[in-house]
């Protein structure tokens, strides 16, 4: 299968299309990076503020890669995302386990690698 490319319309619970027509767009850059393309309203227009570019931080072994520095230090110096908000050290993230959708436990902090404070 090709795994490079998505496209994911936003649909109810029960898989009808959403009636804003918002959709997002996945497109593989290499193996470690994917760009994320949003789609507001119908509008054949990316969204500016809605895309932006997904990194692999941690491979399958559990390893980081040279990503996950580039991220602590994003989340140290507080650097703005797109302008608008900054990247948390507590992350929530939703896992889905034995057919039922479950809420992973949140972190109180991320390691944080270069010995400063979190």
């Amino acid at each position: 299968k090709d795994y490079t490319f998505a496209d994911m319309p936003m649909t109810w619970l029960c898989g009808v299309p959403m009636f804003n027509g918002q959709r997002w767009t996945m497109k593989e850059i290499d193996s470690d990076t994917w760009f994320r393309v949003t789609y507001c309203c119908c509008s054949k227009t990316p969204s500016k503020k809605g895309s932006y570019t997904l990194k692999k931080i941690i491979d399958g072994d559990g390893h980081h890669l040279p990503s996950f520095e580039e991220m602590m230090q994003q989340l140290r110096t507080r650097e703005p995302v797109q302008g608008l908000t900054i990247k948390t050290m507590k992350q929530i993230v939703n896992v889905r386990t034995g057919g039922t959708q479950q809420r992973a436990p949140v972190q109180k902090t991320m390691r944080n690698t270069a010995g400063g404070k979190e």
